[in-house]
């Protein structure tokens, strides 16, 4: 299952087919679905994802681009940050 992700979360869950190289270990994305399996408008996405785990299903996340990764995960460092010390 593939995550489409961007700085404002989890966007979708699709479908997916990976290629994975016998020599060097490598796995590539080839294919993504067209249709989602699930969208973030249908309810707690990330509930749905770790149901989707709990049930075996691989889960590979894709992001928009680097610099969304990044901004993605410094607003997450941060927000635990703030709930660590209670604010």
């Amino acid at each position: 299952m593939l995550v489409e992700a961007a700085t404002v979360g989890f966007l979708t869950l699709r479908q997916c087919d990976i290629w994975h190289c016998p020599v060097c270990g490598h796995e590539v994305v080839i294919g993504v679905a067209a249709r989602e399996l699930f969208g973030h408008w249908e309810g707690d996405i990330v509930a749905e994802i770790k149901r989707r785990e709990a049930r075996g299903q691989r889960v590979v996340l894709c992001w928009l681009n680097q610099r969304e990764k990044e901004l993605f995960l410094a607003i997450g460092k941060a927000a635990e940050e703030k709930a660590r010390v209670g604010l």
